[in-house]
């Protein structure tokens, strides 16, 4: 099996000459002119090759870490290699400490004092009787046989190991609290709100990695399009004059940016009473509105029609309950504005219509007298 390259360059025509190429309209190949060819070629020799009318190399790359003068860039596996590696030197001493400090070394200071000479005189196993001689108990240094304990640096490694994730969550600007994974975040990062700044202030990385993919990728492949069409489809209606112009993540942003900011407004509007009562429920509607055709349910609300049908009935309800409550009122004998200071019942007239307040009985100066003198 063997593998085909394929090239798009500019090439002499007399080189096409030579070779034997020509366009693919039957145009003769000029010797001192460039033309874009698209050639491939299969184990060192031209299989295909052929002049092409677009002069722009219809090839289109994205790449998640732009790298200046790098045709690949880096991926998100390139970028993990310092802390890859750190974690790999990590995890290898933390296998050998741990083999180290499993148990202790032992060390004996005279061999000559040991009575058992055979192949297992030296192998260490628990309740193990050790036949010494009389001469080798008594050895000026200390016993004849001891043991050594390896300090433990696991904690040290472990410390290393998780400095080692943080490091790739900063090289890569992916952190691991935006795919739910463990992390050593705190203070802001503990609470629901601040968690979610912290996530849509990481999620910009990726933003910007899809936005450079719709500028670098999409952007190109539909102008190429475009202007293939603009050149060589015959159909003369869909000529015209226009520029492509991908902007799927950024919009997204805004839009997000825009309907974050409308959930700010409506929650200080629709929390504060006076600011509600200023604007009115009408203004409200059309805020809700807003936001709830940005979330995709936008026959949500009620039209406006049926607002102003609502607060009409309102006005209904409220008008009939006062009328209720004069009516109530009148059946007991009483005011509801009172006695003292208010307006006195009306009266009907020979005809049962309601007219002018009924006339109160004069007070005449002798009964004024008389409260006088009794007071």
């Amino acid at each position: 099996m063997y593998d085909g390259l394929k090239l798009y360059a500019f090439m002499r025509g007399s080189v096409l000459l030579k070779n034997g190429a020509a366009q693919k309209s039957g145009e003769k190949v000029k010797p001192d002119a460039f033309y874009m060819v698209e050639a491939v070629t299969v184990a060192d020799k031209v299989v295909f090759c052929r002049v092409s009318k677009d002069m722009r190399i219809p090839v289109s790359k994205g790449v998640f870490y732009d790298v200046p003068g790098s045709f690949w860039g880096k991926s998100i596996a390139d970028r993990c290699v310092p802390a890859q590696s750190l974690q790999d030197s990590c995890l290898y001493w933390l296998k050998v400490n741990m083999g180290m400090t499993a148990l202790p070394m032992f060390y004996a200071r005279d061999f000559t004092s040991l009575l058992d000479k055979g192949p297992g005189a030296l192998d260490i196993k628990a309740g193990k009787f050790w036949a010494l001689r009389g001469s080798g108990l008594g050895v000026a240094g200390g016993p004849p046989i001891g043991t050594v304990d390896i300090a433990s640096h696991i904690a040290e490694i472990l410390a290393a190991m998780d400095r080692s994730k943080i490091m790739a969550d900063d090289d890569t600007g992916i952190p691991a609290y935006t795919y739910g994974g463990a992390s050593s975040a705190s203070g802001v990062a503990r609470t629901a709100t601040g968690l979610k700044m912290l996530t849509e202030a990481a999620m910009r990385g990726m933003k910007m990695v899809i936005g450079q993919t719709d500028k670098e990728v999409i952007e190109n492949i539909l102008t190429m399009l475009y202007e293939y069409n603009m050149h060589f489809d015959p159909d003369p209606f869909i000529k015209g004059d226009a520029q492509i112009m991908a902007r799927g993540v950024m919009g997204r942003v805004l839009r997000e940016q825009e309907k974050e900011t409308q959930v700010q407004f409506l929650g200080m509007v629709a929390g504060n009473p006076i600011l509600f009562q200023l604007v009115g429920p009408k203004a409200v509607a059309v805020i809700l509105r807003k936001v709830s055709e940005g979330m995709g349910i936008p026959d949500f609300m009620p039209s406006d029609a049926q607002l102003e049908d609502a607060e009409l009935l309102n006005k209904i309800r409220q008008l009939a309950e006062i009328e209720s409550g004069l009516a109530q009122a009148q059946g007991q004998g009483q005011w509801p504005h009172g006695q003292a200071g208010g307006m006195p019942p009306v009266q009907p007239d020979a005809n049962g219509m309601t007219g002018a307040p009924a006339p109160s009985a004069p007070m005449v100066q002798g009964a004024v007298a008389e409260r006088a003198g009794a007071a």
